[in-house]
C-alpha cells in the first residue's frame, strides 16, 4: 500500500491539478484523489510549488466539511 501511495503522491506533485477540487469542504484550497486499489481518498492542498498531504480517509466514509 505504501508504494502505491508514494507513487500517487509523486504523480500529484508533478500534476497537482489532477485531483478533484473539494469546494464542499471547509478548507477551500483542498483537492482529493482516489487511490482506487485501497479505496483511500488522499486530501491535499497545493502550497506554492508543493503539495501537503492532509489526510487519508477510506472511501466508504461519509466525509463532512470538518473532517479535515
Amino acid at each position: 500500500m505504501f508504494d502505491a501511495l508514494e507513487a500517487l503522491i509523486a504523480l500529484l506533485a508533478a500534476f497537482p491539478e489532477m485531483g478533484r477540487r473539494r469546494d464542499d469542504l471547509e478548507r477551500g484550497d483542498v483537492r482529493s484523489c482516489l487511490l482506487r486499489r485501497f479505496r483511500l481518498i488522499v486530501f491535499y492542498p497545493r502550497i506554492g510549488e508543493e503539495i501537503v498531504l492532509l489526510r487519508l480517509l477510506h472511501g466508504a466514509r461519509d466525509i463532512q466539511g470538518g473532517d479535515l
